[in-house]
C-alpha cells in the first residue's frame, strides 16, 4: 500500500511497526492483498494546511471473508514519482462532518487536584499501571500542569487518564477540541456515555501509521475527552476489536464520574 518508503529511525520503532503490520495482517487472514483501487473524486484528503492532494484512491484488502472495508489513499507526485502522503478510512469523512457541528459541553466543577484524579482512576479500574508521570508544558496538549498514567489489561490493550489544567475553562475547550480533532481522520465512529453524556467520544483505528488498516481490520482505540472548568479528562482504551463494545471506556468514564461528578 505504500507508494513510497518512508525512514523508520531506530530497531524498536521497527519493530513496532513491523509487530503492528502482523496484527493487520492476521485480522485480514494471514496476508495482505490489494483487492481493488479506484480514483475518487473529488479529493477530500489534504495536508495539515488544508491543500487537498493531487490524487485520491480508494482501496479494499482482500481478506479471508472477502473485500475489506475502504481505506483512502492520497498522493502527490515528488521527482517524477507518485508518494503517498495521507490515508483515513472512509468511514472518518462523516464523522469529520459530524464533529463540526458539534462542540464540547463544558462542566463549571472544579477539579482541586489533577494528579489525585488520574491516580485514583488509574488504581480503580483494576489495570497493570506500566507509568505514571506529570505532564511539563513541552508534552502535546499540556497546560499549565498536568498528570498521566497508562496500565495494561490482559495480554493485549490497556487504557489511559490524563488529566490537564489549562489557563482558563475557554483554553480547556479548545484543547479539548484539539484532542478530538487530532484522531478524527481515521474516527471510525462517534459514541455516547450514560456517565459522561457531555463528553465527546470516538473510535479510531489503533494501527493507522502502517498506512493499510481500515476500519473494519486489527486493534481500535476509544478515547473520549471531558471539561470541567480549565480542566481536561482525556480518557482512552486500546486494543478492542472492531465489534467489540466500549466496556472499557465506559469504566474509565463511571471511575471519573464518581471522583469528579457532574
Amino acid at each position: 500500500m505504500r507508494l513510497s518508503p518512508g525512514p523508520i529511525d531506530g530497531q524498536e520503532p521497527k519493530e513496532s511497526f513491523l509487530a503492528q503490520v502482523r496484527q493487520v495482517k492476521a485480522a485480514a487472514g494471514g496476508e495482505l492483498r490489494v483487492y481493488d483501487i479506484i480514483e475518487v473524486h473529488p479529493v477530500r484528503l489534504g495536508n495539515a494546511q488544508g491543500v487537498p492532494y493531487e490524487h485520491e484512491f480508494r482501496a479494499r484488502l482482500a481478506t479471508a471473508t472477502g473485500p475489506s472495508d475502504a481505506l483512502h489513499i492520497g498522493t502527490v507526485t515528488e521527482n517524477g514519482a507518485p508518494k503517498m502522503c495521507g490515508w483515513s478510512v472512509e468511514e472518518s469523512f462523516d464523522v469529520r462532518d459530524q464533529l463540526a457541528n458539534e462542540t464540547i459541553a463544558g462542566s463549571n466543577v472544579h477539579v482541586d487536584d489533577v494528579r489525585s484524579v488520574v491516580e485514583q482512576v488509574a488504581t480503580g479500574v483494576g489495570g497493570d499501571i506500566q507509568d505514571s508521570s506529570a505532564m511539563t508544558r513541552r508534552s502535546d496538549f499540556a497546560g499549565i500542569e498536568g498528570w498521566s498514567s497508562g496500565w495494561r489489561t490482559g495480554s493485549y490493550g490497556g487504557g489511559r487518564i490524563t488529566v490537564i489544567r489549562y489557563d482558563n475553562a475557554e483554553a480547556s475547550l479548545s484543547h479539548a477540541k484539539a484532542i478530538i480533532d487530532h484522531f478524527a481522520p481515521d474516527a471510525t465512529t462517534t459514541f455516547t456515555m450514560s456517565e459522561l453524556p457531555d463528553a465527546q467520544a470516538l473510535r479510531y483505528s489503533g494501527l493507522a501509521w502502517t498506512g493499510v488498516q481500515t476500519a473494519d481490520l486489527a486493534g481500535q482505540i476509544d478515547v473520549a475527552v471531558a471539561v470541567y472548568d480549565d480542566v481536561v479528562v482525556w480518557m482512552t482504551a486500546s486494543g478492542r476489536d472492531p465489534e467489540e463494545n466500549h466496556s472499557k471506556l465506559n469504566v474509565i468514564a463511571e471511575t471519573v464520574h464518581s471522583i469528579v461528578g457532574q
